[in-house]
């Protein structure tokens, strides 16, 4: 079973400061694996256990986003993807869907590559919250998709999952290969050993250029996407504000 994990670096929102200008949010601070992401991790390790198989993190970013991929191999993957190029920032989530399947292809196609069966995605990401990326990717890849699976395992070529509903709970069955974005309820995250994270730090992150996915500035970026941020504003301060 070979399985891919999406990941994303976010902020530590306990430790940020942010700035304006231009029109834009400037944020500086430490970057950390995306909590929600850790849910995935943490599935695709349970799951290569029972089936055997390998587990790759993959990343998507225009900065140092390193960090979030050592905390992914400390707690156990095998391989990490990192995606990395200026270009990308500004990209909304429908370009970065296709950044990631692109990268898919590059490393099925490269020697020693075997098609990824099941593709793991974080439920969403506190920066934003939309949760766009994994729906978006699997329109991209052409497969079907489990959204929020809560207990999920594998039988007989299919993805077996509990998934959440507006009455509670309801089983579903997709076959192979499949995306599944897995509900933060899910599971709960191994703590890597502090001699994992050290051993994490040397470990060989690739590094991969949108141009060698064949990717140009026009493809990705703010110019590749949908979204358009149209207008920011500072709101407006009121000192005589009451709680009622």
């Amino acid at each position: 079973m070979n399985i891919l994990v999406c990941v994303k670096a976010v902020l530590d929102l306990s430790n940020v400061s942010v700035s304006r200008g231009q029109g834009k949010i400037f944020e500086k601070g430490k970057r950390l694996l995306n909590p929600f992401d850790e849910h995935a991790v943490e599935l695709a390790l349970q799951l290569r256990q029972a089936a055997a198989g390998t587990v790759t993190a993959l990343t998507v970013g225009e900065g140092r986003d390193e960090d979030a991929l050592r905390k992914a191999l400390a707690m156990g993957v095998d391989r990490a993807v990192f995606v990395k190029g200026p270009e990308l920032d500004g990209s909304d989530h429908g370009v970065r869907a296709r950044v990631i399947a692109k990268a898919m292809s590059a490393l099925v196609a490269a020697p020693g590559g075997a098609p990824f069966e099941l593709v793991l995605c974080g439920e969403r990401s506190p920066e934003h919250g939309g949760g766009q990326v994994g729906p978006a990717l699997a329109e991209a890849l052409g497969r079907p998709q489990v959204y929020r699976g809560l207990r999920v395992r594998l039988d007989a070529g299919q993805v077996v999952a509990a998934v959440r509903t507006d009455d509670g709970e309801s089983e579903v069955r997709v076959p192979l290969p499949a995306l599944v974005v897995v509900d933060a309820a899910a599971n709960h995250p191994r703590i890597p050993k502090a001699l994992d994270i050290m051993k994490a730090v040397k470990r060989e992150v690739r590094i991969l250029a949108c141009v060698e996915l064949g990717l140009s500035p026009e493809d990705v970026g703010v110019a590749g996407s949908r979204l358009r941020l149209a207008r920011f504003e500072i709101p407006e301060v009121k000192e005589d504000a009451a709680m009622a």
